[in-house]
């Protein structure tokens, strides 16, 4: 599978996001998407491919438009700074993405001395108190005081994202009415209550990924879920997902927590650079056994900065 075409997908935001736009998450509402236009037994043969381990295409997570996650290069800090430098390390630490102009440059030369770039993603808690339906307040002394903190969360000034797309199959035309499918309904939870509206604005090739000359590892722009064969000398950061199923689709809407890698992970490739990592995890909900999460990861090559 070595011949792909990549390309950036363009979003308007028009409304906070009650779910993180992760590349796991988008592929869930493509696939209902599928369901819907298609039938529920045409998403098995939607998803033959990706549990093949060949995939049609790789998604990215979404990321401010213009940003793109830190690489987990290891930068050791000197046991002493001068304190004009002091700043500049932490914030390296800290700070989550970088221009795509630096990262293009740091996927060259990982040592470079690039300014990290501050997260624009904000969070808002709104509180609610539990209605009762049956009596349209909060009812009674035994259903009252059930408060709740909802929180969405939303892009300090410009409202674009930008999700990468790696088309193996030339089915990115298939990707894009997908997703202005998912446009239509809204994204994540609480989309009937007007969260997680979009537009898509352009779809272009994207040429700058693309392998070069003493590129030795891997940096991935998903969130990932690593597969057996998949490189595993490296750096990233963990998180735990505890998800939902989406659109009411069982009574137990509880999926299995899953561990999964952020965005930025790198990995050193001996031989031959992988142009994805990752797989399809069954057997994620107990409530819909047919149900999967999309670990695959779009990875852009790179020099490794650490000893072999």
């Amino acid at each position: 599978m070595s011949g792909y075409e990549d390309f950036c997908i363009r979003l308007e935001l028009l409304s906070p996001l009650g779910t993180r736009m992760t590349s796991d998450t988008l592929f869930g509402h493509l696939c209902w998407q599928v369901a819907y236009r298609d039938g529920p037994e045409r998403v098995a043969e939607f998803l033959r491919p990706f549990a093949e381990r060949r995939p049609p295409f790789v998604l990215s997570d979404a990321f401010p438009a213009g940003l793109l996650p830190k690489p987990a290069f290891p930068r050791p800090i000197p046991s002493s700074l001068p304190l004009d430098r002091y700043g500049q390390a932490k914030r390296w630490q800290k700070w989550p993405f970088v221009t795509v102009e630096d990262f293009l440059r740091l996927r060259e030369d990982p040592a470079a001395d690039i300014p990290p770039q501050p997260d624009p993603w904000r969070v808002a808690k709104i509180p609610h108190a539990a209605i009762d339906r049956r009596i349209d307040t909060t009812g009674t002394e035994q259903f009252a005081g059930q408060f709740f903190v909802t929180e969405v969360c939303f892009l300090a000034g410009q409202q674009t994202v930008d999700i990468y797309c790696r088309d193996f199959a030339q089915t990115i035309a298939t990707v894009v009415d997908l997703l202005d499918r998912v446009a239509k309904t809204g994204f994540g939870r609480d989309k009937s209550l007007g969260l997680g509206q979009f537009r898509i604005l352009s779809c272009q090739s994207w040429p700058h990924f693309a392998p070069f000359p003493g590129a030795d590892a891997v940096v991935s722009l998903s969130t990932c879920m690593p597969a057996r064969e998949d490189p595993t000398e490296g750096f990233w950061q963990l998180r735990v997902k505890h998800g939902f199923l989406g659109e009411q689709a069982s009574a137990n809407p509880f999926k299995r927590p899953l561990l999964q890698l952020e965005p930025g992970a790198v990995f050193a490739c001996d031989g031959q650079i992988p142009p994805f990592l990752g797989r399809i995890v069954p057997g994620v909900a107990p409530g819909m056994p047919a149900a999967v999460q999309c670990g695959f990861a779009l990875t852009v090559p790179c020099r490794r900065n650490w000893s072999p």
